[in-house]
């Protein structure tokens, strides 16, 4: 609504400001939210505002919306755009690594929301990416580098291959050669601010890379990996090391899960029904045996702790745990740590071990909040549970992909 309300907003002004062109009317709100949907528009726009460097800096939230542009004077206009907080790209094949590589060279410091939807299909084969090594791996280095950003929300999203779009019989470019850099972005200082993490790219094995280091993604919350190359492993391994998540996202990922975290942050868990036929009781059933399983989980990971309570208690074993983000413990650790050991501190006390137990489920098993489940999939005219993570996602990213 507040997309729309803007719109009808701009759409007034602009027909006003022509009906009456010698009178006040404020137009430089028209330059604080741009949307553009045809390439034509990108250098129209930029002629405007080469011209008029109080309006570029005017604008604010900037929306690219076309799968053919001409690159470089697309990267001239970026340049003319220092102030964004909102930051909008597809990224067609008119665009090479080395357009994004300049885009993104200089930090931009006030930038709250960026956005890069790939689609570099083309209709007829063409071997100019794979003999250049044109990859936009070089992209994520770039991000990397930035030295103290405040972003909270990134969406990297590679389209899945479409054969209506573009023909299967010949090999079509690649977004991303090797996926290494998405490593270097995971201890990068963008990551240490990053809460709401988008990532696509379609039957790649991507998780791996998000939790490689000890200390990846320590604020991240929310994160989308539909359509990737996502194991039950690789689920275990996210929730074990990256702390704070709460909402996971998986659509059209080959695994629906038995998720055994350590300390569970999760609150909710978005996927989809195979095979479609969703019933009412069909997802009632789902829920149920999704609360069974989290509740075994929870029972063993419970008995592992109290092992582990038992060798402490006994002089046996050296116990240590996470410290939380951002408390004065982890802080210093971070600067003062033992090596091998950054980030982590010793249980000095018993009630550390204990889980919060609120329940059972009737079979003696210990409880703890159960997560919500929804499995409609990415289609809005389902019936989803109310504050899942596919709504959490549309409120963040604003579409529907």
């Amino acid at each position: 609504m507040r997309g729309f309300v803007w719109t009808y907003f701009t759409q007034s002004l602009l027909a006003l400001s022509r009906a009456i062109p010698r009178s006040s009317v404020p137009t430089h709100f028209l330059f604080e939210r741009i949307r553009i949907t045809r390439r034509e528009q990108v250098f129209q726009l930029y002629r405007r505002l080469r011209d008029a460097p109080e309006d570029a800096a005017r604008v604010r939230e900037f929306s690219f919306e076309s799968w053919t542009v001409d690159a470089d004077i697309f990267v001239n206009l970026m340049g003319l755009l220092p102030s964004l907080t909102y930051l909008k790209l597809f990224v067609g094949p008119n665009f090479a690594p080395e357009h994004l590589e300049e885009i993104f060279e200089k930090p931009r410091p006030q930038l709250q929301y960026l956005s890069m939807r790939f689609r570099p299909y083309v209709q007829r084969a063409t071997y100019y990416q794979f003999l250049k090594g044109a990859y936009f791996d070089s992209t994520l280095f770039a991000l990397a580098k930035w030295p103290a950003p405040t972003l909270p929300i990134l969406s990297i999203v590679q389209d899945p291959l479409d054969p209506t779009i573009a023909p299967t019989g010949f090999a079509q470019p690649l977004v991303f050669f090797r996926l290494d850099p998405l490593s270097t972005l995971a201890v990068s200082p963008l990551a240490r601010v990053l809460k709401h993490f988008r990532l696509r790219v379609p039957a790649r094995p991507v998780a791996g890379h998000l939790h490689h280091a000890l200390h990846s993604y320590p604020a991240l919350e929310f994160l989308d990996m539909s359509t990737s190359n996502v194991g039950r492993q690789d689920v275990a391994l996210l929730l074990g090391h990256i702390r704070h998540l709460q909402v996971l996202v998986l659509d059209g990922c080959p695994i629906r899960i038995r998720v055994l975290p350590p300390v569970p942050a999760l609150r909710a868990l978005a996927t989809s029904f195979p095979g479609g036929g969703l019933t009412p009781e069909t997802s009632e059933a789902v829920r149920d045996e999704f609360e069974r399983g989290w509740a075994e989980g929870i029972a063993r990971l419970q008995r592992v702790r109290l092992r582990h309570w038992t060798s402490w208690q006994n002089g046996i074993a050296r116990v240590v745990r996470f410290a939380a983000n951002g408390s004065p413990e982890w802080m210093e650790e971070e600067e003062y740590g033992e090596q091998g050991l950054v980030g982590l501190v010793d249980v000095v006390d018993d009630s550390e071990f204990m889980l919060n137990v609120l329940g059972s489920d009737g079979g003696g098993l210990p409880g703890q909040d159960c997560p919500s489940l929804c499995i409609a999939g990415s289609r809005r005219d389902v019936d989803h549970v109310r504050g899942c993570g596919h709504q959490i996602g549309w409120d963040l990213y604003k579409d529907e992909i």
